[in-house]
Protein backbone atom coordinates (compact mmCIF):
# COMPACT_ATOMS: atom_id res chain seq x y z
CA UNK A 1 0.00 0.00 0.00
CA UNK A 2 2.63 2.32 1.01
CA UNK A 3 4.56 2.29 -2.25
CA UNK A 4 1.48 2.80 -4.14
CA UNK A 5 0.68 5.83 -2.32
CA UNK A 6 4.05 7.22 -2.95
CA UNK A 7 3.59 6.49 -6.70
CA UNK A 8 0.81 8.46 -6.85
CA UNK A 9 1.96 11.58 -4.68
CA UNK A 10 4.83 11.02 -7.13
CA UNK A 11 2.50 11.55 -10.36
CA UNK A 12 0.63 14.46 -9.27
CA UNK A 13 3.47 16.07 -8.32
CA UNK A 14 5.12 15.69 -11.30
CA UNK A 15 2.16 16.84 -12.91
CA UNK A 16 1.58 19.74 -10.78
CA UNK A 17 5.40 20.69 -11.84
CA UNK A 18 4.53 20.13 -15.09
CA UNK A 19 1.40 22.61 -15.27
CA UNK A 20 3.11 24.81 -12.94
CA UNK A 21 6.46 25.44 -15.46
CA UNK A 22 3.66 25.88 -18.10
CA UNK A 23 2.67 29.21 -16.59
CA UNK A 24 4.15 32.73 -17.35
CA UNK A 25 6.62 33.99 -15.60
CA UNK A 26 6.40 38.24 -15.43
CA UNK A 27 9.35 40.52 -14.78
CA UNK A 28 8.91 43.99 -13.83
CA UNK A 29 10.00 46.81 -15.32
CA UNK A 30 12.29 47.48 -12.11
CA UNK A 31 16.18 47.86 -11.73
CA UNK A 32 16.49 44.43 -9.62
CA UNK A 33 15.44 42.65 -12.04
CA UNK A 34 17.33 43.38 -14.84
CA UNK A 35 21.32 44.04 -15.30
CA UNK A 36 21.66 47.24 -18.04
CA UNK A 37 24.39 47.77 -19.84
CA UNK A 38 23.72 51.13 -21.78
CA UNK A 39 24.65 54.75 -21.53
CA UNK A 40 21.55 56.14 -21.53
CA UNK A 41 18.08 54.45 -19.65
CA UNK A 42 15.30 54.83 -17.87
CA UNK A 43 12.72 52.93 -15.24
CA UNK A 44 10.12 54.92 -16.11
CA UNK A 45 5.99 55.01 -16.78
CA UNK A 46 5.29 55.29 -20.29
CA UNK A 47 1.53 55.08 -22.11
CA UNK A 48 0.50 54.25 -18.42
CA UNK A 49 2.77 51.09 -18.37
CA UNK A 50 6.29 50.33 -16.12
CA UNK A 51 8.58 50.14 -18.54
CA UNK A 52 12.39 50.68 -18.98
CA UNK A 53 13.41 52.84 -21.74
CA UNK A 54 16.12 51.52 -23.57
CA UNK A 55 17.56 54.08 -26.61
CA UNK A 56 20.72 51.73 -26.88
CA UNK A 57 22.48 48.66 -25.16
CA UNK A 58 21.57 45.78 -23.67
CA UNK A 59 19.09 44.64 -20.41
CA UNK A 60 19.61 41.10 -19.28
CA UNK A 61 17.21 39.33 -17.44
CA UNK A 62 18.82 38.52 -13.98
CA UNK A 63 19.69 34.82 -13.18
CA UNK A 64 17.12 33.45 -15.89
CA UNK A 65 18.92 30.86 -18.09
CA UNK A 66 16.22 29.80 -21.07
CA UNK A 67 15.88 27.17 -23.04
CA UNK A 68 12.70 25.90 -24.87
CA UNK A 69 9.30 27.64 -24.02
CA UNK A 70 7.66 31.26 -24.41
CA UNK A 71 9.15 35.09 -24.54
CA UNK A 72 6.28 37.38 -24.67
CA UNK A 73 6.85 41.68 -24.26
CA UNK A 74 5.34 44.87 -25.72
CA UNK A 75 7.74 47.30 -27.59
CA UNK A 76 6.97 51.09 -28.50
CA UNK A 77 9.19 53.16 -30.82
CA UNK A 78 8.79 56.36 -32.99
CA UNK A 79 8.65 55.70 -36.89
CA UNK A 80 12.56 56.10 -38.19
CA UNK A 81 15.50 53.79 -38.78
CA UNK A 82 16.37 51.86 -35.71
CA UNK A 83 16.64 47.89 -34.52
CA UNK A 84 15.01 47.25 -31.30
CA UNK A 85 14.59 43.51 -30.71
CA UNK A 86 15.87 40.72 -27.98
CA UNK A 87 18.45 38.45 -27.76
CA UNK A 88 18.29 35.01 -26.34
CA UNK A 89 19.86 31.72 -25.85
CA UNK A 90 23.25 34.16 -25.22
CA UNK A 91 26.51 32.19 -24.99
CA UNK A 92 28.56 34.97 -24.37
CA UNK A 93 28.63 38.52 -25.11
CA UNK A 94 29.65 37.48 -28.98
CA UNK A 95 27.35 34.30 -29.57
CA UNK A 96 23.51 34.56 -29.28
CA UNK A 97 20.28 34.38 -31.20
CA UNK A 98 18.64 38.08 -31.99
CA UNK A 99 15.21 38.68 -33.32
CA UNK A 100 14.34 42.41 -33.93
CA UNK A 101 12.31 45.32 -35.83
CA UNK A 102 12.94 47.56 -38.27
CA UNK A 103 10.60 50.29 -37.34
CA UNK A 104 11.53 51.94 -41.10
CA UNK A 105 10.53 49.40 -42.65
CA UNK A 106 7.13 48.74 -41.73
CA UNK A 107 4.57 46.70 -44.16
CA UNK A 108 8.09 45.22 -46.00
CA UNK A 109 9.38 42.21 -46.50
CA UNK A 110 11.98 43.15 -44.12
CA UNK A 111 10.29 44.72 -41.56
CA UNK A 112 11.81 42.32 -39.19
CA UNK A 113 14.98 40.18 -38.89
CA UNK A 114 16.20 36.80 -36.77
CA UNK A 115 19.54 36.30 -37.30
CA UNK A 116 22.63 34.21 -35.31
CA UNK A 117 25.26 36.66 -33.86
CA UNK A 118 28.40 34.84 -34.25
CA UNK A 119 31.64 36.20 -32.58
CA UNK A 120 29.99 39.82 -32.82
CA UNK A 121 29.12 39.30 -36.58
CA UNK A 122 25.31 39.69 -37.08
CA UNK A 123 24.31 37.53 -40.69
CA UNK A 124 21.33 38.85 -41.53
CA UNK A 125 23.16 40.02 -45.44
CA UNK A 126 23.21 35.39 -45.47
CA UNK A 127 19.87 35.07 -43.36
CA UNK A 128 16.77 36.84 -45.32
CA UNK A 129 13.10 35.94 -46.33
CA UNK A 130 11.60 32.81 -45.28
CA UNK A 131 12.28 31.38 -42.10
CA UNK A 132 14.35 34.75 -41.30
CA UNK A 133 11.76 37.74 -41.69
CA UNK A 134 7.93 38.29 -42.95
CA UNK A 135 5.74 41.86 -43.98
CA UNK A 136 4.29 43.43 -40.77
CA UNK A 137 2.90 46.80 -40.01
CA UNK A 138 3.55 48.61 -37.12
CA UNK A 139 1.84 50.99 -34.32
CA UNK A 140 4.24 54.05 -33.91
CA UNK A 141 4.83 55.38 -30.45
CA UNK A 142 2.80 53.34 -29.03
CA UNK A 143 2.90 49.13 -27.83
CA UNK A 144 3.64 46.68 -30.44
CA UNK A 145 3.46 43.13 -29.04
CA UNK A 146 5.95 40.45 -29.93
CA UNK A 147 5.99 36.74 -29.04
CA UNK A 148 8.95 34.10 -29.33
CA UNK A 149 8.04 30.54 -29.41
CA UNK A 150 11.42 28.18 -29.09
CA UNK A 151 11.74 24.60 -28.54
CA UNK A 152 15.29 22.84 -29.88
CA UNK A 153 16.17 24.39 -33.05
CA UNK A 154 12.73 26.01 -34.60
CA UNK A 155 11.15 28.75 -33.25
CA UNK A 156 7.62 30.70 -34.58
CA UNK A 157 7.50 34.19 -34.11
CA UNK A 158 4.29 36.74 -33.39
CA UNK A 159 4.38 40.28 -33.50
CA UNK A 160 0.32 41.95 -32.71
CA UNK A 161 -1.60 39.27 -33.64
CA UNK A 162 -1.16 36.56 -31.34
CA UNK A 163 -3.20 33.70 -33.24
CA UNK A 164 -1.78 33.90 -36.58
CA UNK A 165 2.36 33.49 -36.28
CA UNK A 166 4.32 35.58 -38.50
CA UNK A 167 7.19 33.26 -39.43
CA UNK A 168 8.48 30.17 -38.29
CA UNK A 169 12.38 29.95 -37.55
CA UNK A 170 12.62 26.92 -39.12
CA UNK A 171 16.65 26.73 -37.83
CA UNK A 172 17.96 28.12 -34.99
CA UNK A 173 21.85 28.64 -36.09
CA UNK A 174 23.33 28.38 -32.62
CA UNK A 175 21.51 24.86 -32.17
CA UNK A 176 19.74 23.33 -29.24
CA UNK A 177 21.49 24.87 -26.30
CA UNK A 178 20.73 27.39 -23.33
CA UNK A 179 21.47 30.86 -22.23
CA UNK A 180 20.18 34.03 -20.94
CA UNK A 181 17.74 36.76 -22.47
CA UNK A 182 18.42 40.42 -23.30
CA UNK A 183 16.46 43.20 -23.85
CA UNK A 184 17.99 44.98 -27.20
CA UNK A 185 17.83 48.91 -27.27
CA UNK A 186 17.64 51.20 -30.32
CA UNK A 187 15.85 54.24 -32.08
CA UNK A 188 14.07 55.43 -28.88
CA UNK A 189 12.78 52.23 -27.59
CA UNK A 190 10.72 51.12 -24.66
CA UNK A 191 9.34 47.69 -23.42
CA UNK A 192 7.39 46.62 -20.79
CA UNK A 193 4.94 43.84 -19.66
CA UNK A 194 7.59 41.22 -20.24
CA UNK A 195 7.43 37.31 -19.52
CA UNK A 196 8.67 33.66 -20.37
CA UNK A 197 7.45 30.22 -20.15
CA UNK A 198 9.37 27.42 -19.78
CA UNK A 199 7.81 24.48 -21.38
CA UNK A 200 9.82 21.96 -23.78
CA UNK A 201 6.70 21.47 -26.13
CA UNK A 202 5.69 24.76 -26.81
CA UNK A 203 2.13 24.48 -29.51
CA UNK A 204 3.54 25.40 -32.73
CA UNK A 205 1.15 26.45 -35.27
CA UNK A 206 2.82 25.93 -38.65
CA UNK A 207 4.16 22.27 -39.17
CA UNK A 208 7.99 22.35 -39.46
CA UNK A 209 9.94 22.81 -42.15
CA UNK A 210 12.02 19.66 -43.64
CA UNK A 211 15.46 20.87 -43.73
CA UNK A 212 17.45 18.46 -46.26
CA UNK A 213 20.81 18.61 -47.38
CA UNK A 214 21.50 20.80 -50.48
CA UNK A 215 21.12 19.24 -53.69
CA UNK A 216 24.56 17.37 -54.82
CA UNK A 217 26.33 19.66 -56.27
CA UNK A 218 26.38 22.28 -53.62
CA UNK A 219 29.91 22.35 -52.54
CA UNK A 220 29.23 22.04 -48.71
CA UNK A 221 32.96 21.46 -47.20
CA UNK A 222 35.55 23.31 -46.80
CA UNK A 223 38.91 24.35 -45.34
CA UNK A 224 38.37 27.81 -43.74
CA UNK A 225 41.16 29.44 -42.38
CA UNK A 226 41.64 32.12 -39.24
CA UNK A 227 40.76 35.63 -40.23
CA UNK A 228 43.77 37.24 -41.88
CA UNK A 229 45.25 40.79 -43.33
CA UNK A 230 43.14 41.83 -46.72
CA UNK A 231 46.54 43.70 -47.90
CA UNK A 232 48.35 40.56 -48.07
CA UNK A 233 45.25 38.95 -50.10
CA UNK A 234 42.81 40.70 -52.06
CA UNK A 235 43.81 42.95 -55.44
CA UNK A 236 47.19 40.29 -55.87
CA UNK A 237 47.10 38.61 -58.97
CA UNK A 238 48.66 35.02 -57.52
CA UNK A 239 48.36 33.64 -53.80
CA UNK A 240 50.55 30.80 -51.91
CA UNK A 241 49.47 30.12 -48.94
CA UNK A 242 52.76 28.72 -48.16
CA UNK A 243 53.59 32.31 -48.29
CA UNK A 244 51.01 33.45 -45.38
CA UNK A 245 52.01 33.67 -41.77
CA UNK A 246 50.36 32.71 -39.28
CA UNK A 247 47.20 30.63 -41.45
CA UNK A 248 45.65 27.81 -39.59
CA UNK A 249 43.05 25.92 -41.18
CA UNK A 250 39.51 24.88 -39.78
CA UNK A 251 37.02 22.48 -41.73
CA UNK A 252 33.69 24.00 -41.98
CA UNK A 253 30.68 22.44 -43.47
CA UNK A 254 27.34 24.60 -45.51
CA UNK A 255 24.08 25.12 -43.77
CA UNK A 256 21.11 23.35 -45.69
CA UNK A 257 20.59 26.37 -47.81
CA UNK A 258 24.35 25.76 -49.25
CA UNK A 259 25.62 29.10 -46.83
CA UNK A 260 28.31 28.91 -45.18
CA UNK A 261 28.80 31.59 -42.41
CA UNK A 262 32.54 31.96 -42.06
CA UNK A 263 31.95 34.29 -38.99
CA UNK A 264 30.88 30.58 -37.19
CA UNK A 265 35.04 30.10 -36.75
CA UNK A 266 36.71 32.95 -37.89
CA UNK A 267 36.94 36.16 -35.91
CA UNK A 268 37.04 39.60 -37.21
CA UNK A 269 39.78 42.30 -35.49
CA UNK A 270 40.79 45.29 -37.19
CA UNK A 271 42.29 44.82 -40.38
CA UNK A 272 42.40 41.07 -40.25
CA UNK A 273 38.74 40.72 -41.80
CA UNK A 274 39.39 38.51 -45.14
CA UNK A 275 39.41 34.29 -44.66
CA UNK A 276 40.26 32.00 -47.25
CA UNK A 277 38.02 29.18 -47.87
CA UNK A 278 39.41 26.07 -50.12
CA UNK A 279 38.14 23.23 -51.76
CA UNK A 280 39.91 20.91 -54.13
CA UNK A 281 38.30 19.47 -57.16
CA UNK A 282 39.75 16.82 -58.48
CA UNK A 283 38.94 16.40 -62.61
CA UNK A 284 39.46 13.11 -64.67
CA UNK A 285 41.09 15.54 -68.12
CA UNK A 286 41.51 19.08 -68.80
CA UNK A 287 37.85 20.76 -68.76
CA UNK A 288 35.93 23.52 -67.80
CA UNK A 289 32.84 23.76 -65.28
CA UNK A 290 30.99 26.84 -64.63
CA UNK A 291 30.68 27.52 -61.01
CA UNK A 292 27.94 29.79 -59.69
CA UNK A 293 28.58 31.47 -56.12
CA UNK A 294 27.74 34.26 -54.09
CA UNK A 295 29.49 36.02 -50.90
CA UNK A 296 29.55 38.90 -48.64
CA UNK A 297 30.90 41.51 -49.08
CA UNK A 298 34.42 40.97 -51.29
CA UNK A 299 35.95 38.14 -53.21
CA UNK A 300 38.77 36.92 -54.83
CA UNK A 301 39.00 33.67 -56.87
CA UNK A 302 41.80 31.77 -57.19
CA UNK A 303 42.57 28.47 -59.14
CA UNK A 304 45.96 27.15 -58.92
CA UNK A 305 47.10 30.16 -57.18
CA UNK A 306 45.92 32.21 -60.09
CA UNK A 307 43.32 35.11 -59.24
CA UNK A 308 40.64 34.90 -61.82
CA UNK A 309 37.96 37.07 -60.18
CA UNK A 310 37.40 39.67 -58.27
CA UNK A 311 34.18 41.40 -56.71
CA UNK A 312 32.37 43.90 -54.28
CA UNK A 313 28.64 42.83 -53.08
CA UNK A 314 29.50 45.30 -49.69
CA UNK A 315 25.92 47.00 -48.25
CA UNK A 316 25.24 50.10 -50.50
CA UNK A 317 28.41 49.53 -52.80
CA UNK A 318 26.27 49.61 -56.03
CA UNK A 319 23.32 52.21 -54.68
CA UNK A 320 22.31 53.21 -51.60
CA UNK A 321 18.85 50.86 -51.80
CA UNK A 322 21.59 47.95 -52.31
CA UNK A 323 21.66 45.64 -49.37
CA UNK A 324 24.61 42.84 -50.95
CA UNK A 325 22.55 40.07 -49.63
CA UNK A 326 24.06 36.79 -51.14
CA UNK A 327 22.71 34.01 -53.69
CA UNK A 328 23.65 32.26 -56.72
CA UNK A 329 24.22 35.69 -58.66
CA UNK A 330 27.64 34.99 -60.20
CA UNK A 331 29.53 32.67 -62.22
CA UNK A 332 32.67 31.93 -63.69
CA UNK A 333 34.15 29.41 -65.49
CA UNK A 334 36.75 27.10 -64.16
CA UNK A 335 39.76 25.61 -66.43
CA UNK A 336 40.57 22.95 -64.30
CA UNK A 337 43.77 20.39 -64.96
CA UNK A 338 43.61 16.55 -65.10
CA UNK A 339 44.27 15.60 -61.31
CA UNK A 340 43.90 17.80 -58.15
CA UNK A 341 42.66 21.50 -58.59
CA UNK A 342 42.94 23.81 -55.27
CA UNK A 343 39.82 26.74 -55.29
CA UNK A 344 40.10 29.45 -53.16
CA UNK A 345 37.80 32.31 -52.56
CA UNK A 346 39.00 34.88 -50.04
CA UNK A 347 36.39 36.54 -48.44
CA UNK A 348 36.39 40.18 -46.94
CA UNK A 349 33.76 40.77 -44.35
CA UNK A 350 33.01 44.82 -43.98
CA UNK A 351 28.91 44.67 -42.66
CA UNK A 352 25.85 42.52 -42.10
CA UNK A 353 27.37 38.94 -42.63
CA UNK A 354 30.74 37.30 -43.63
CA UNK A 355 30.22 34.04 -45.85
CA UNK A 356 29.89 32.38 -49.32
CA UNK A 357 27.98 29.75 -50.84
CA UNK A 358 29.17 27.76 -54.63
CA UNK A 359 27.63 25.19 -57.20
CA UNK A 360 29.05 23.36 -59.87
CA UNK A 361 27.04 23.38 -62.97
CA UNK A 362 27.43 19.39 -62.77
CA UNK A 363 29.47 16.74 -61.28
CA UNK A 364 30.21 14.89 -64.49
CA UNK A 365 34.27 13.62 -64.82
CA UNK A 366 34.89 15.55 -61.40
CA UNK A 367 34.92 14.86 -57.73
CA UNK A 368 34.75 16.95 -54.64
CA UNK A 369 37.89 16.49 -52.19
Amino acid sequence: MKPLIILIVSIISSLFNSASSQNPTSVPMAESHWTVNSEQYEFENYLGVESIYLPSGFAQLNDVVFHNGIIEFDIAFPQGRGFPGITFRIQDDLNYEEFYIRPHQSGNPDANQYTPIFNGLAGWQLYYGEGHAAPAKYNYDNWNHVKLMISGTVGEVYVNDMKNPLFQIFDLKHGDVSGPISLKGNAESHFANFSYTKVDNPEFIIPAKDISHPEKNVICNFDVSNALNSGQIIGQPYLDVKNIPGIDWRELSCEFTGKLNIAKIAKREDKKNTALVRFIISSESDQVKRLEFGYSDVAQVFVNGKGIYLGNNTFRSRDYRYLGTIGYFDAIFLDLKKGDNEIILAVNEAFGGWGMMARLENLTGISLK
